[in-house]
Formats: C-alpha cells, sequence, structure tokens
C-alpha cells in the first residue's frame, strides 16, 4: 500500500517506526524545553555569573 512513496524516504521511516517515534521525539522537545528553561531561570538570578 502506498509503495509509490517511497521516493519520501522520511515519511516512509516515520510510517514504519511507528507512533513510538512521534513519543520519543515530544519526550525530547519537552527534556530540551526544561533544560532551557532551567538555564534561563539560573541564568536570570546570577546575571553576574557569565560562565
Amino acid at each position: 500500500m502506498g509503495a509509490r512513496a517511497s521516493r519520501r524516504s522520511g515519511s516512509a521511516s516515520l510510517r514504519v517506526l511507528g507512533p513510538r517515534v512521534l513519543g520519543l521525539l515530544v519526550l525530547g522537545l519537552l527534556v530540551l524545553g526544561l533544560l532551557v528553561l532551567g538555564l534561563l531561570v539560573l541564568a536570570r538570578p546570577s546575571g553576574d555569573h557569565g560562565g
């Protein structure tokens, strides 16, 4: 079904991998967001400390 869609390896790979990949991507984005927020919060009060 939809073998012709093989041109787009991206869509094909996503379908083959399944929703698990979407979950992992969502978790990764959430983790990155939390890390960024944490860095911003830590950098806010300690503006003098430039790393």
